[in-house]
């Protein structure tokens, strides 16, 4: 005799055999009264669950020694409304709704059910859910929270039913109207709060924010730079010491900063340091503190700070002079392609030819006042041809890429332009002075050896022509006289010789060999020494 199987009898079976019965559950209805002419129809109701359990139970245990045996009377099933609710969403109503048609038979209500994922909740999930959180449990509640495009101002559900027509649930949701932080505050405003674009790259980069904010930016050392470098620092930070005497802002006192000067042994620990910080990014009281045994004894942590301190003054120097030096190879192609062009043509008298002194004098530059000097004694004699390398450059990658380049890249870019200046060396060299300018003596090269190594290495050349008789062939519109072109002559020799860059360091390693400050102390000077009007 085949038991009464209810839900959870069947599960079980389903989880053990591996299969899926197929079973036809009862729809569970409201508590109603009843007359005595519906009590055969909820009778035959009632044997036809019976019937449906007992063909269950006989596709189960089909073969069994207890197949043949005639199963029992068939009982009237318990109805189970626990889980009533997931059917019907409305409570129990009064008798008073009943309402029958001109049949008998009931009429329904049409009631309206919540939409419920597809394919998300299993029943019996559901069901142990029902049993954790209560019959009220709505999972729609849940899974809203799990949506990346959840927002709180969505709508709940409508609800309409129309006459003569099932009641259709509606879900709307209004557009967001999100805005970001960027379109609400001020630029002000959010660089205060630090919430720029700059500041969020610096909170996600995983570098310190010290070696990120800095001017020059702390980055990996290339091959052999760690060394230069530490020999740069070591002599400009710890080998060349100052000799004045300043006054503490703190607590007043006088200090004399001759303080003696590092021994040769601390470039490596200076290189030491470099490493920790420019490849492992370790900032200086890190170091200080946890990798004491690279540094000691010969740094400590206000050394390694003022060794933080030029390695952004060598990585400025360092980004400059690789600028410059690829402005100088590009002068000097540019010029061996005009050469070319020419043929045997003669150069211009204002033309001058970029050497490789030039570019060896660029590469033994170490400190930034060399570097201005090398690129103003660039631009004085190049300055004129710049806007032309640009425009034959655009032309050169131009012709290389007119193959491959679609139609709207035919367009001509604008050409690039240097702006117009016109000084009165410009304007020597537009009337043609510089010829004449040549055959003043010596030129700013060989002066600056001759000061470099203090005696007459190059002896000045006499020429044989008047400097009257020479200016005469240089006359024009712009210099109508004689005099007029030997003060140009003049004045191109003197910017010549000033912009070299051998005899400005020549001029100002005397200057601070030999120079001298003579100092007069004002009347409050007089009165109290102590005052910063004393000498």
């Amino acid at each position: 005799e085949a038991e009464e199987l209810d839900e959870e009898d069947l599960s079980l079976i389903e989880e053990n055999l591996g299969i899926r019965l197929q079973r036809k559950k009862p729809r569970l209805k409201k508590v109603r009264l009843i007359d005595s002419d519906d009590e055969e129809e909820d009778q035959s109701a009632g044997n036809s669950a019976v019937t449906e359990r007992e063909r269950v139970a006989n596709e189960l245990f089909e073969g069994d020694d207890d197949a043949g045996e005639v199963p029992a009377e068939p009982v009237q099933p318990q109805v189970d409304n626990t889980y009533a609710d997931i059917e019907d969403s409305e409570s129990d109503e009064d008798v008073d709704d009943f309402i029958v048609d001109e049949d008998g038979n009931p009429i329904k209500h049409t009631k309206t059910k919540r939409r419920r994922p597809g394919g998300t909740v299993q029943d019996s999930a559901l069901m142990e859910a029902q049993d954790i959180f209560g019959l009220d449990f709505d999972f729609d509640e849940f899974e809203k929270y799990g949506r990346d495009d959840y927002s709180s101002e969505d709508d709940d559900d409508e609800y309409e039913e129309e006459d003569g027509e099932v009641g259709v649930m509606r879900r709307q949701k209004k557009k967001s109207t999100k805005k970001s932080i960027y379109e609400v505050f001020e630029p002000s405003e959010l660089e205060k709060g630090m919430l720029t674009n700059k500041d969020n790259e610096i909170r996600t980069a995983d570098v310190p924010e010290r070696f990120q904010v800095r001017d020059f930016p702390v980055k990996s050392t290339e091959e052999g730079e760690l060394d230069d470098e530490a020999e740069w620092i070591y002599r400009r930070a710890f080998l060349d010491m100052p000799i004045s005497k300043q006054q503490d802002l703190l607590d007043g006192d006088i200090h004399s900063h001759s303080k003696t000067p590092k021994p040769t042994s601390a470039v490596g620990k200076i290189r030491e340091a470099l490493n920790l910080m420019r490849n492992q990014l370790f900032e200086v009281p890190f170091i200080a503190n946890y990798r004491k045994e690279y540094i000691e004894p010969e740094l400590n942590i206000e050394d390694l700070w003022k060794i933080w301190e030029w390695d952004e003054k060598w990585c400025q120097l360092r980004t400059r002079k690789e600028n410059l030096h690829r402005l100088f190879q590009e002068m000097q192609d540019y010029q061996f392609n005009k050469i070319q062009e020419s043929g045997d043509q003669p150069l211009d008298d204002d033309t001058r030819i970029l050497q490789a002194e030039d570019i060896e004098r660029l590469d033994g530059v170490e400190t930034m006042e060399q570097l201005k000097d090398v690129y103003s004694h660039f631009m004085l004699y190049y300055k004129n041809d710049i806007p032309a390398m640009w425009e034959a450059k655009r032309k050169k990658s131009q012709s290389a890429n007119s193959e491959e380049a679609d139609d709207e890249s035919h367009v001509t870019p604008q050409k690039q332009k240097m702006p117009a200046k016109r000084d009165l060396y410009t304007i020597c060299r537009q009337a043609g002075v510089s010829g004449l300018a040549r055959k003043f003596g010596l030129t700013p090269d060989q002066l600056g050896e001759n000061l470099r190594d203090n005696y007459q290495r190059h002896e000045t050349d006499q020429h044989p022509i008047e400097p009257d008789d020479a200016a005469e062939n240089y006359l024009s519109s712009t210099f109508a006289t004689v005099d007029q072109v030997l003060e140009a002559a003049r004045h191109m020799v003197a910017m010549q010789i000033a912009r070299d860059p051998l005899v400005r360091q020549c001029v100002r390693q005397t200057f601070y060999e030999r120079g001298k400050l003579k100092l007069k102390p004002t009347k409050k000077g007089k009165k109290d020494k102590f005052t910063p009007e004393s000498p």
